[in-house]
């Protein structure tokens, strides 16, 4: 007389069952300064049915941005000059997830999301110390 009715639909409980490990190499182009930039990184984790991915990942700048750095007046007194040559490092370390809306085939279209801690600075390759 009464039919019991499952809401969950089995194939979306089996996806978090046997999880995969998954391995992505990374490519971005940006503009920094009003030029481009490459960023390079890598991430890992584990992807859940072909269409959930869990992980983390680490990130860098691979470009050479190269400034003239004015620096302030205690930095400049251990320097040559007031001015020096500087280039632009960054590193950055995310969690990441993304939700994978197409896979067909050769393509795979997602969303997604990156929630990371990083550090972007100048490592200055001509500030001599005055003798």
């Amino acid at each position: 007389m009464f039919q019991a009715v499952s809401y969950a639909d089995s194939s979306e409980v089996n996806i978090w069952r046997k999880p995969k490990f998954f391995l992505q190499l990374d490519k971005y182009n940006s503009i920094v300064g009003g030029r481009g930039a490459d960023v390079l990184g890598i991430k890992g984790g584990l992807e859940f049915g072909k269409k959930y991915r869990i992980g983390w990942g680490y990130y860098t700048l691979k470009s050479d941005i190269v400034e003239y750095i004015h620096l302030n007046p205690e930095q400049a007194a251990e320097a040559i000059a007031d001015t020096v040559k500087a280039r632009l490092k960054m590193n950055y370390y995310p969690i990441c997830f993304e939700y994978i809306f197409y896979n067909k085939d050769k393509w795979q279209f997602g969303f997604p999301v990156n929630l990371g801690l990083g550090k972007t600075y100048f490592e200055y390759f001509d500030k001599h110390e005055k003798t």
